[in-house]
């Protein structure tokens, strides 16, 4: 069967530079579905498109919530794969081709829930490699396989929102392949770097509602999924460090992240209030 993919871009206060992003891979699939979670109507920018389906959601509900309108709406277009893209991600030049070339082989094996590009490229090496989990930005995602486990846990709201989803993928028995041969360009943060006696010290920056979800949504997936081990202690250890050393609003990034902890210790989940 011919695979028909749709792109689901999700938006949050976009800044013109998506439409540059969206156009490294709208030839290459079948229909393109925009959520948008910002309070703000981005429509206008978007008129020069084709097959595009544009969802205002005139708040941000999260990009697990955007996420899984955008996989219904694909499923209602007849499509059985989904290209999930951020909006700052974008493909390198041919580097989509080959990504959809490639994975169109592995969908053949039904067991294949996502492929996935990888950040760090060698064209000359075929570095295909199985994994646990992989970041949302840039995944083919199988359908059905989202269907049959009830698409994106929706307590997430953002940030751990994709390793989640793939853990359950592979406790259902799915595999995720990720091909270390395509790249895709993606952003983490905001980051920031300084000189410190010597080193060089580099921070993603993320926003304080960021820092308490990451906080909150961590200790929720290890909860959830204590088999695949994710890391807890030295990556926060490596936050507050960075926090401390290079980043700006300190204190109020710092509060954050106790937020989450104590909001995951009484099991509040969603939305941060």
């Amino acid at each position: 069967m011919d695979n028909k993919i749709a792109a689901i871009v999700v938006l949050y206060k976009p800044g013109i530079s998506f439409i540059d992003n969206i156009n490294t891979y709208s030839k290459y699939v079948d229909n393109i579905i925009v959520i948008d979670n910002s309070s703000a109507n981005n429509h206008h920018l978007l008129a020069g498109f084709q097959t595009l389906t544009y969802i205002p959601l005139n708040e941000n509900m999260g990009i697990s919530s955007a996420l899984n309108i955008g996989c219904n709406k694909a499923i209602e277009l007849k499509c059985n794969l989904a290209l999930t893209m951020d909006q700052d991600s974008s493909f390198e030049k041919d580097q989509i081709t080959r990504f959809i070339s490639l994975s169109n082989g592995h969908f053949t094996n039904l067991d294949i829930a996502i492929v996935a590009p990888s950040w760090l490229c060698s064209q000359s090496v075929d570095l295909t490699v199985e994994c646990n989990s992989v970041i949302t930005s840039g995944n083919l995602v199988r359908l059905s396989a989202w269907q049959s486990i009830g698409g994106y846990n929706e307590d997430y709201f953002i940030d751990e929102v994709d390793h989640e989803f793939c853990y359950r993928l592979r406790d259902a028995g799915y595999k995720i392949v990720l091909l270390g041969n395509v790249s895709i360009r993606h952003n983490l943060g905001n980051p920031l770097l300084i000189k410190w006696f010597g080193r060089t010290i580099t921070s993603s920056n993320h926003s304080v509602d960021r820092r308490y979800y990451l906080t909150r949504n961590r200790l929720l997936c290890r909860r959830d999924h204590p088999q695949y081990k994710r890391p807890f202690i030295s990556v926060l250890f490596r936050d507050v460090v960075n926090i401390l050393l290079v980043e700006p609003h300190k204190l109020r990034k710092l509060w954050a992240i106790a937020c989450g902890f104590y909001d995951y210790k009484i099991g509040r989940a969603g939305k941060r209030p």
